[in-house]
């Protein structure tokens, strides 16, 4: 992280444990979620599931804004049947973290892993 840090010029405006802090609850939030029920059908919208879980289900990620200045976004590796056995999360200062581009490379990097998983299930860990 002090490397990414350092090439993107992060400032000293927050500290390392507050976005720490930040990517491990949005992390957290993203294994409660999936954790909390059965993938939402096609034709049901969110409103239908059960408050944040059944929202962070629907939408595939999660954005926490921490105490410090500091948002992490995380989204889920999944398995085929659409069990949740990782997240990736990125943290940044609020003013300077883009949500939307962040969530949507986030997002792409997400589903690589998860067909790679898919594709080789012995990698996955057993339930």
């Amino acid at each position: 992280m002090d490397a990414v840090r350092r090439a993107h010029g992060a400032g000293a405006e927050i500290g390392v444990e507050e976005e720490a802090r930040a990517s491990v609850q949005a992390a957290t939030r993203i294994f409660q979620a999936f954790a909390a029920g059965p993938p939402l059908r096609v034709s049901a919208g969110w409103e239908e599931a059960e408050g944040e879980a059944g929202r962070v289900r629907h939408q595939g990620f999660v954005a926490v804004r921490g105490a410090g200045g500091a948002v992490g976004i995380a989204a889920p590796v999944l398995t085929a049947s659409s069990t949740a056995v990782g997240a990736l999360a990125v943290t940044g200062p609020q003013g300077r973290l883009q949500v939307v581009g962040a969530v949507s490379h986030l997002r792409a990097a997400c589903a690589a892993v998860s067909r790679a998983l898919q594709r080789t299930p012995d990698m996955a860990p057993a339930h």
